[in-house]
């Protein structure tokens, strides 16, 4: 597990300092929405596995030209979805859609209907050696659907760093308040907010103070 992590941060480490030079160039992203849910919850949680087969609009990513995608998946989608996808993006302007997208089925989801697509795709090898072999000599990274220590492996597994924050910070970023700095941090406009509110005596404070402004 320690070498695993060990490979998360490097891996991390040199996709930070190669950003600054490749974001605009050809880059590879594998996404793999994963949804994150309880083990409590799983069996009361309706629609839980569709949930996680949700997320085909992460295909439109092929709208920049300079981006492929590989999309984890825990079943094929129809064909005729894809089909009506695919003309969508060509009308929208997007050349050979087809050739910038591979659909990826972690093989092994069949037989483990209860767990993440994260855990799914790391028991599933053919999978994993399919988005190695279309990542090798590519500058690419994972989009997760959630970020959790599965990912940590996962991004271990395929030799691709995560395109989000360390697990142990994923909560604290999740909430309103911490977004609202990372925005202002990013420069990015807003509109009018308070943070670090927890107490009630400085919540009706700050909402003073924004119904003045």
């Amino acid at each position: 597990m320690q070498e695993r992590q060990r490979e998360y941060k490097r891996l991390l480490y040199e996709f930070g300092g190669d950003w600054p030079s490749k974001k605009s160039g050809r880059r590879l992203e594998v996404h793999v929405p994963s949804v994150a849910v309880p083990d409590s919850r799983k069996e009361t949680s309706q629609y839980w596995w569709e949930r996680q087969n949700a997320q085909l609009g992460r295909l439109f990513r092929v709208w920049d030209p300079s981006i492929d995608v590989v999309y984890v998946t825990c079943e094929h989608p129809p064909s005729e979805l894809l089909e009506y996808f695919y003309k969508i993006m060509t009308l929208r302007g997007i050349d050979n859609p087809q050739g910038k997208i591979q659909i990826v089925v972690a093989e092994e989801a069949a037989n483990l209907p209860r767990v993440s697509l994260t855990t799914a795709l790391l028991c599933s090898p053919k999978a994993i050696r399919r988005i190695r072999t279309i990542a090798k000599g590519r500058f690419g990274y994972i989009v997760p659907g959630h970020v959790s220590p599965l990912e940590v492996q996962l991004s271990s597994a395929l030799g691709l760093p995560l395109f989000g924050p360390p697990p142990t910070k994923v909560a604290s970023l999740s909430t309103k308040s911490e977004m609202r700095r990372v925005m202002q941090t990013a420069q990015i406009p807003s509109g009018p907010h308070a943070t670090n509110i927890n107490q009630a005596d400085k919540f009706y404070e700050s909402l003073s103070v924004l119904i003045m402004e």
